[in-house]
């Protein structure tokens, strides 16, 4: 997840890390295209993760 949750970020980072293939590999539409599937896979492991339910301490 943090490979595609850092390339909408930075997506140079991630290809310098090696987490994703560069544009010179992939082309502009298959940035694109990665960053597309990136979101999607980010909204979709945030909606598996459980809510925590936040408690404030009374003095």
């Amino acid at each position: 997840m943090t490979g595609q949750t850092f390339s909408l970020i930075d997506y140079d980072l991630t290809v310098s890390l090696g987490l994703q293939e560069s544009a010179e590999e992939v082309g502009e539409v298959g940035v694109s295209w990665a960053k597309g599937v990136a979101f999607a896979d980010t909204i979709e492991d945030f909606e598996k993760l459980p809510s925590i339910p936040i408690q404030f301490n009374k003095i």
